[in-house]
């Protein structure tokens, strides 16, 4: 017997429909994302590179404000690597056997 696709189109069209609900959230954090890049001066390409690569919202915000203020980067750089480990902490899940050793920041 021969598995069946975990992949389908029904099951897409599923997903979407039942997504489709998030849209106006989405779509309003958006909006007022735009703006503030847009205050902060940040280009498109850095706009969509920020939503592509922090995770959390919040922290996008945040980086905004303290974009916008003219404070230095530096200390943003380690709040957005510390707010990706809940990625890395579930793509670690998949891999037992890798080890990553913690230090404090310095």
């Amino acid at each position: 017997m021969e598995p069946q696709p975990s992949f389908t189109s029904a099951g897409f069209r599923h997903g979407f429909f039942r997504a489709f609900s998030l849209l106006p959230g989405v779509l309003i954090y958006g909006i007022v994302f735009g703006i503030l890049a847009s205050e902060a001066r940040l280009s498109a390409l850095n706009a969509v590179l920020m939503s592509a690569f922090v995770y959390s919202g919040s922290a996008q915000m945040t980086a905004l404000q303290v974009m916008r203020s003219g404070a230095e980067l530096l200390p943003l750089d380690r709040h957005l690597k510390g707010n990706a480990s809940p990625l890395l902490d579930g793509a670690m899940e998949d891999f037992p056997e890798v080890r990553l050793e913690v230090r404090p920041l310095e």
